[in-house]
């Protein structure tokens, strides 16, 4: 009896349990970055700001749009107003210089009493897949979005170097500021908040190579809870030097509510354009070719190396004299690192990095200035 008693205590407890989760926990966005992920995405990343920071003249900015909705087959009075969702998000991707354009039969409505789509599940992104065209941003907009156990989210938006293509909201979070949202990480962006890459200080010292990657976006502590409907920061937290946060609360890419969420910086649009134009042009193949990053140049005391392979280098100078430069090695995001120390014997001038691998074959050589 006291066995019966138990599960009926358990199967009422989880019930409960599982009632409140769907009540009060719906996430802003399902879109994280796992340790996996960390060396794609931050060579990509890289590798679309080197080339576009310094460049607006693309070709090609033109998104064709596809929108395949799920409805519950009982719900006969089912409709949803797409058109000023689809409006209001050209405009803002108009004053860019971006082109969003339906295609010749942009709406799908698929019958599916659940009406429920998980980014995890396989048969679900098996569904989704089956809808999906090259070269045609789709946007699934299921009646709710599973992110995981007991947790409901509003959408996601896939990233270019992901496997899968596509977007998904849900229809209760389906407006231009959320739609413009996974936009944004479709296209290339991370949050606003994000710590994968390292805590981003106030002072933006290291804004380069941690939070969002990008210095023209402030430091963010992750905005949920912390925006009044006034559009004010109501947050107190501080970075590890003890400085307060003051964010952009109208960046889309933030956490801050939907409403106060009104612009991209123009950094994250170069990075958007990039993709965009290697979108059109058919280009989604990622090479996974050898990666290797030097910074500063010109350099002083450090230099700091940045491979996805173990790398060996000595410094030469104009007149073919080699030189021993200690370093520090060390791993960030399954990169190898290395913190080379410049010899305080050597002049200011121009100097030869010769840097080279026995595990892959790369070799490269790399005019260095030292002051």
């Amino acid at each position: 009896m006291n066995r019966y008693i138990f599960a009926l205590f358990l199967y009422l407890l989880v019930g409960s349990y599982c009632s409140l989760i769907a009540q009060d926990t719906i996430d802003e966005c399902g879109v994280t970055l796992e340790e996996a992920d960390l060396t794609a995405a931050y060579k990509h990343f890289e590798a679309a700001k080197e080339a576009s920071l310094n460049r607006q003249d693309y070709d090609c900015q033109t998104i064709p749009l596809r929108l395949v909705f799920f409805r519950r087959t009982w719900d006969e009075e089912w409709s949803l107003p797409y058109e000023e969702v689809i409006q209001e998000s050209s405009q803002v991707l108009a004053e860019m210089g971006i082109e969003l354009v339906l295609t010749e039969a942009p709406i799908t409505v698929i019958d599916n009493d659940l009406g429920y789509l998980s980014s995890r599940n396989s048969s679900d992104i098996a569904e989704m897949n089956e809808y999906v065209e090259p070269g045609v941003l789709t946007v699934f907009v299921p009646t709710k979005v599973s992110g995981g156990f007991f947790l409901e989210i509003c959408g996601y938006g896939n990233f270019p170097w992901s496997e899968e293509r596509n977007i998904v909201i849900s229809s209760s979070c389906f407006d231009s500021a959320t739609l413009l949202h996974e936009f944004g990480h479709y296209f290339g962006l991370f949050h606003t908040h994000q710590y994968s890459f390292g805590l981003e200080k106030v002072d933006g010292t290291n804004c380069n190579k941690t939070g969002d990657l990008l210095c023209d976006t402030p430091a963010d502590p992750d905005l949920r809870s912390d925006v009044n409907d006034s559009c004010i920061y109501t947050g107190t937290s501080t970075d590890y030097d003890g400085a307060q946060y003051e964010p952009d609360l109208t960046l889309y890419m933030s956490y801050s509510l939907r409403d106060c969420r009104s612009t991209f910086s123009p950094q994250q649009v170069s990075i958007m354009k990039y993709f965009i134009a290697r979108e059109c042009e058919n280009s989604w193949t990622f090479v996974d070719e050898p990666y290797v990053r030097i910074f500063p140049n010109p350099a002083s005391d450090y230099l700091f190396i940045m491979a996805d392979f173990d790398t060996e280098l000595y410094l030469m100078d104009i007149r073919g004299n080699r030189y021993f430069v200690p370093d520090y090695k060390y791993s960030f995001f399954n990169l190898d690192k290395r913190m080379v120390t410049i010899p305080s014997n050597l002049r200011p001038g121009v100097y030869f990095l010769h840097i080279f691998s026995n595990e892959v074959s790369y070799k490269e050589v790399i005019r260095l200035v030292i002051q």
